[in-house]
């Protein structure tokens, strides 16, 4: 068992601004009978425990985006670990796994050539890259929503001044256009928000996803 964290990431930490979330699209392989997230979940009540799903590794948003939709929707699909992201999408490619849940423009080109099908999009929004992709929400899912996060964070006690200035500079850059469109073909979403609300949303976000991780063993730190 891993030791826990030498400090407390609500009072040791001060949180300056939340940079990006990330836009997770949801794929299966074109040999899987299903173009609907409804026909995914009735597919899988009918074969449970019997299609896969790859992802980066546990913990990461691609491991618990599918937790997430597994846990909403009851079904049963089988998680495959990956520490080479070549393989990963090569068996994807090759249907060794049937899905996965991930972001990015190789992602993107893959599903606009046909090597894979988008099936919903994770975020609480459509992709602007794909635009005719359903968010999980939409397909029957009020307020789903998962995606990873990158902040700016600094340990406690800098005087308020100096962070609002550091948010000042990072909404600055975030609000390029030509910087914003770059993200948006990463799959990520330009956010920036302000100290406060950052130190708002920290609780919230743990006390969020340890009800995700807690059935599957896992704890959130």
């Amino acid at each position: 068992m891993e030791p826990p964290p030498p400090y407390n990431p609500l009072t040791d930490l001060a949180p300056i601004t939340l940079l990006v979330r990330t836009r997770n699209i949801l794929v299966v392989h074109p040999a899987v009978p299903v173009t609907t997230l409804d026909e995914l979940v009735a597919l899988a009540r009918e074969q449970p425990g019997k299609l896969s799903y790859a992802h980066s590794g546990t913990g990461f948003s691609t491991h618990l985006g599918m937790e997430m939709l597994k846990q909403a929707a009851r079904i049963d699909i089988t998680g495959v670990p990956y520490g080479n992201e070549g393989q990963m999408i090569a068996d994807l490619s090759q249907n060794r796994v049937q899905m996965a849940i991930q972001s990015g423009p190789a992602m993107i080109g893959r599903v606009r050539a046909g090597e894979l099908r988008a099936i919903a999009v994770t975020s609480r929004d459509r992709s602007p890259s794909l635009p005719q992709v359903p968010t999980v929400a939409e397909q029957g899912f009020p307020g789903f929503e998962a995606v990873a996060w990158f902040g700016v964070i600094t340990r406690s006690g800098i005087p308020g001044g100096q962070l609002a200035r550091i948010h000042q500079d990072v909404t600055k850059v975030l609000g390029d256009p030509t910087f914003a469109a770059r993200l948006e073909d990463m799959g990520l979403v330009p956010v920036g928000l302000g100290p406060q609300e950052f130190s708002e949303l920290l609780p919230k976000e743990i006390a969020r996803m340890q009800a995700v991780l807690a059935p599957l063993g896992l704890k959130a730190r």
